[in-house]
């Protein structure tokens, strides 16, 4: 995905059940992104991918549970680990 708002218009097309967004889109960033597609396809789930390490920069936006997936690069090798907070 490109961008942000490349992420909206697909969701609004598609609908998708799952939604993989990363936080650090260029044009529209995750986040922002992810507000917009509430309004367009609100039975998405949708999965942030960050390189953030913070829960604040993940929640941001959204009551309720949350869960995004932190990527870090290692070694050359990529490591995925998954959080998950809630109020």
């Amino acid at each position: 995905m490109p961008d942000g708002l490349e992420a909206v218009q697909q969701a609004q097309d598609f609908r998708p059940e799952l939604i993989l967004l990363d936080i650090g889109l260029p044009t529209l960033n995750g986040i922002k992104a992810a507000q917009r597609i509430r309004d367009v396809s609100p039975d998405s789930k949708i999965l942030f991918l960050t390189e953030e390490s913070s829960p604040d920069v993940a929640e941001a936006g959204f009551g309720g549970r949350r869960r995004w997936v932190r990527r870090q690069v290692r070694c050359g090798k990529r490591i995925v680990g998954g959080s998950e907070s809630g109020q």
